[in-house]
């Protein structure tokens, strides 16, 4: 049986289906995505699969990795038994398990410098930008923009000006995304983002990834 994960929206559904392929893991997983119905709705209707195998990647926000364990424990109960076994893993009744993996980078230095306090997806991109400048072409002229990080601390307090608090990662990838003139939806941008790259080698994603072959290792 193939391990059930659960992402939020469809920036994380595209990300996470490259990923996943990137580490040879997409026929191991099903990808779920809970923005519409919830996490807790998702989780039910697997819940009594023979040897479910559930991971949950939630965004951060402007949370820690314990006050959402706090409260995904508390919306669990609402479903019948549910043990945590391991810091951020739990066992259902039924045999069931479900781990959870947190997304965002709130201990990033220069994310702090930017003013950037809510975390998602969207702060592993920047910094995985912000490691490779290279990537930041312009879609029409073709220009490349080197500091892409020095960019945004120099635009960001004007934008501010008109549009607070602009604290979340994904406002501020906006405004990248902006600066790059990058269009089309998720599966143009992160295909961009993600070609050729060496997914297990770069420190943006690397959490991610140890985490996740962590969770499908304990099954």
């Amino acid at each position: 049986m193939r391990a059930i994960v659960m992402v939020e929206g469809d920036s994380d559904e595209v990300f996470f289906d490259r990923l996943l392929k990137l580490m040879a893991l997409r026929r191991a997983v099903e990808i779920y995505q809970y923005a519409k119905v919830g996490y807790i709705e998702v989780i039910r209707t697997q819940l009594n699969l023979p040897g479910a195998q559930l991971i949950l990647l939630r965004d951060l926000g402007s949370a820690t990795e314990e006050d959402l364990r706090t409260d995904i424990d508390k919306n669990l109960q609402t479903l019948g038994k549910a043990e945590q076994v391991e810091v951020s893993r739990w066992r259902f009744g039924s045999g069931a398990t479900l781990c959870l993996i947190p997304v965002g980078l709130p201990d990033d230095e220069d994310l702090k410098s930017l003013g950037i306090r809510r975390h998602e997806l969207e702060s592993h991109l920047l910094r995985y930008l912000f490691d490779h400048p290279e990537k930041c072409i312009h879609e029409r002229t073709g220009r490349p923009i080197t500091d892409p990080r020095k960019l945004l601390q120099e635009i960001l307090p004007t934008i501010r000006q008109y549009d607070p608090p602009l604290d979340s990662a994904k406002d501020v990838f906006q405004v990248l995304r902006g600066a790059l003139g990058w269009t089309g939806g998720p599966l143009d941008w992160i295909g961009k983002l993600l070609r050729d790259v060496k997914i297990e080698c770069e420190p943006a994603f690397q959490t991610l990834v140890e985490r996740i072959k962590q969770a499908l290792q304990r099954g």
